[in-house]
């Protein structure tokens, strides 16, 4: 899906350690997608790649060969890329510039300040800073699977031992917090981003 997100913006920007490409299609195990489907769908999005590419200023044989690897890259004179395997770019291959033009990217950067001063971008950098409640649902959630295992030890000892009231609290109180954290994070309203015309691997 980055491959394809990437595509449809106008100007694509690496971080120094980064990759793209590798965007054949698998099923959600891993394992390969039968073959009549792996063909359909590779033709599908092959064409659906290449009109993302040609739209937005791309190279469309690169943006082909990230899903289908019977397809060749080549330009001019030069192979980047032959068939017989997916293609995927490192930083420095997609912004390597090819007669006067980049392979994919723009170039890379180091930070958003670093792409904002390269792109000759001009805005203020406003970082989100997670909110207290947000970071509570966050150590609450991360630590469910105690809390869920601690609740219900906590109420087999309750049943088992008759006239002690301890396991029964330490259950309930487990049991608040596991879903309370679900219940903060499913109200943590998440930031919305756009991606219409830039994109940045970081």
């Amino acid at each position: 899906a980055g491959a394809l997100i990437a595509l449809a913006t106008q100007h694509i920007w690496m971080a120094p350690v980064s990759a793209i490409g590798a965007a054949a299609p698998v099923l959600p195990t891993g394992e390969d997608v039968p073959l009549t489907e792996r063909e359909k769908t590779i033709s599908y999005f092959s064409a659906l790649m290449r009109s993302s590419a040609v739209t937005n200023g791309h190279n469309a044989d690169v943006g082909e060969a990230f899903m289908n690897k019977d397809k060749e890259v080549k330009i001019g004179d030069r192979v980047i890329h032959p068939k017989g395997t997916i293609l995927t770019l490192n930083a420095q291959e997609a912004a390597e510039r090819i007669g006067g033009k980049p392979l994919l990217a723009d170039g890379i950067a180091d930070s958003v300040v670093d792409l904002m001063q390269k792109a000759g971008l001009k805005a203020n950098v406003v970082a989100f800073q997670p909110t207290g409640f947000e970071q509570l649902a966050f150590w609450i959630t991360a630590l469910a699977p105690l809390l869920l295992l601690g609740g219900i030890i906590g109420a087999y000892l309750e049943f088992k031992i008759p006239g002690v009231t301890w396991p029964g609290i330490f259950s309930a109180i487990c049991f608040a917090l596991f879903f309370l954290g679900h219940s903060l994070k499913s109200c943590s309203s998440p930031i919305p981003q756009s991606c219409s015309a830039w994109s940045a691997f970081f």
